[in-house]
């Protein structure tokens, strides 16, 4: 990413909530807007989760629950957190357990249940780039849907040195019980 390019979406990325469609990155309390059952270009079943900004419906993101046969266990799991959370008695939640103790896949899941919803979303750097149509690069991220508040993945403070076979080790300052 140039620097000239990389400042103006910097700038952009600062812009109130009323002049940007987007998420920034981080972590947000949501509303599930909608939820649909798609394939990814390799076949594996997700379902896409809509939200929007709990303040602002003009801010919208989305993230992709997967459901294939090892996903499904986790994907289930949190939707059934976001609606228990969403409950307002003991009693309804319970009767939400004992829905989703029903389900084996995905395909009997009523996504219509979710639509306003409250969730958490987390949109964080991966790392990675790409090119947009335009020819810039820009930064990847990652999403997420989550019925908790997520925490943010912290960076390396330290770059721990490569301990060589020669280099002598003290282990006077290795506390052992």
């Amino acid at each position: 990413m140039t620097q000239l390019n990389k400042g103006i979406w910097d700038e952009i990325d600062k812009l109130p909530s009323g002049e940007r469609t987007w998420f920034m990155e981080g972590v947000h309390r949501v509303l599930i807007e909608s939820m649909s059952q798609e394939k990814n270009a390799n076949g594996t079943p997700f379902i896409k989760v809509n939200v929007i900004d709990e303040t602002d419906p003009d801010i919208k993101g989305s993230a992709n629950m997967y459901t294939s046969e090892k996903a499904l266990p986790y994907t289930l799991r949190t939707l059934q957190g976001i609606l228990v959370h969403n409950t307002k008695t003991e009693i309804d939640a319970d009767k939400v357990r004992a829905y989703f103790r029903k389900l084996d896949d995905s395909d009997n899941l009523d996504l219509k249940k979710f639509n306003g919803a409250q969730a958490w979303y987390k949109k964080e750097k991966n790392g990675e780039t790409y090119t947009n149509k335009d020819g810039e690069e820009r930064d990847s991220y990652d999403t997420g849907i989550f019925n908790y508040e997520p925490k943010m993945k912290k960076p390396a403070d330290t770059v721990i040195e490569d301990i060589t076979e020669d280099a002598p080790i003290d282990l006077s300052e290795i506390p052992f019980d």
